[in-house]
């Protein structure tokens, strides 16, 4: 985790950029990264339009074109019960348990016999921000991680 507290920069291009440097570092250091190259290579060749609207961002003009996601972007869009129920800080039986008491805090999908869960809602139940990221940002924050190593 870094020293910098986002939310004391008052410039928000630099705030931009080191989150998504952040995240570049993260999928970087849980193994992750190559996914995330593969998703920027989309984008970058137009097979993958980039998710966010860049009218209104002011480093848009870096690059010319829309090369920012969100996060939940490079994530899988949905997750199993038990990895869900992990990041929540509960067991899997108790998720079950609020599943069919129908109190379960989002909404679940059932595919055959197992749940599926919306990595984006999952996100918004723990706080955890879909921040807006460019893609290079990422990339320069795992090349760091990396040590220089591509």
């Amino acid at each position: 985790m870094s020293i910098v507290d986002l939310d004391c920069i008052r410039d928000t291009d630099v705030a931009e950029q080191i989150r998504g440097e952040r995240l570049g570092s993260l999928l970087q250091a849980l193994g992750c990264f190559d996914a995330a190259r593969s998703f920027h290579d989309e984008i970058r060749t137009g097979r993958r339009s980039g998710s966010v609207k860049t009218s209104w961002l002011a480093r848009s003009r870096i690059s010319g074109q829309s090369l920012y996601c969100y996060s939940s972007d490079l994530y899988p869009s949905f997750i199993g019960l038990r990895e869900a129920a992990s990041v929540m800080g509960i067991s899997e039986s108790a998720a079950h348990r609020l599943i069919a008491a129908g109190r379960f805090p989002f909404p679940v999908a059932r595919v055959g016999r197992s749940y599926k869960i919306s990595v984006r809602a999952l996100m918004h139940f723990m706080d955890i921000p879909d921040a807006i990221v460019h893609v290079d940002d990422v990339e320069n924050g795992a090349l760091h991680a990396s040590g220089g190593v591509r």
